[in-house]
């Protein structure tokens, strides 16, 4: 089973993310008939056959999918055409019928509107993900990173660092109303920090340190810390 996009280092995901989910809207199974999406099997192969991901005609990029298996529910996951930073994360019950679909920031971070469905295929409920939020919505934290350099919203690119590790990792407290952005290679460590660590370490230590912002779900005003708060 390949490894989803979203994998970063145990270290970050001690941040488990606080946000309460936005109201839920129930729906009368009356009123969706129409049928379901189906886990696509032979999008599925396709998949198996690529090395890692799977460009489609509709400028979707297939980044992992795991098949339903016994009582054990398959999974996909599809990067938004570019410019986009959305990743689609869709689950499927043992059948194949379509369980759940939400958009994502990152790994914890759930945006625009999500759905559930029953496992007869009806849609039993939305949530508006971007209710929880306060003023600062994903797009202005995007264009933070944008603006000190570490991507670019327009070209679509800086999604990962040259190692193929995802650049980035989002996290959001509603309690706090607060964005905690991680750099997993914000900055490149002096000569001096280097020769220190390697003093240290009894292997080739890495180059690179992160860089870690709080960002006011308010006011939009960020501050680079020092360590992640407890």
């Amino acid at each position: 089973m390949k490894q989803l996009l979203f994998c970063i280092p145990f270290l970050f995901s001690v941040l488990a993310c606080n946000s309460q989910p936005g109201p839920t809207h129930k729906h009368n199974s009356q009123n969706h008939n129409i049928m379901p999406e189906k886990f696509d099997v032979a999008l599925y192969k396709k998949y198996q056959e690529s090395e890692g991901t799977l460009a489609l005609p509709n400028g979707y990029t297939v980044l992992s999918m795991t098949a339903p298996e016994g009582n054990e529910a398959g999974a996909q996951q599809e990067l938004l055409p570019n410019p986009s930073f959305l990743i689609s994360y869709k689950e499927f019950y043992a059948d194949g019928s379509l369980r759940k679909k939400e958009v994502l920031l990152s790994e914890t971070v759930k945006v625009m509107q999500s759905e559930y469905y029953s496992a007869s295929g009806q849609l039993e409920r939305t949530v508006n993900e971007e209710e929880k939020f306060g003023k600062i919505k994903y797009p202005q934290v995007l264009a933070f990173l944008d603006e000190k350099g570490y991507i670019d919203i327009k070209k679509g690119t800086g999604r990962l660092n040259e190692n193929g590790t995802p650049k980035y990792d989002i996290h959001y407290d509603a309690k706090s109303n607060t964005w905690t952005i991680i750099l997993t290679q914000g900055k490149k460590l002096s000569e001096k920090e280097f020769l220190d660590l390697a003093k240290q370490s009894p292997g080739e230590p890495n180059p690179w340190k992160p860089v870690y912002y709080i960002m006011d779900g308010n006011t939009g005003a960020a501050k680079e810390v020092d360590r992640l708060p407890q």
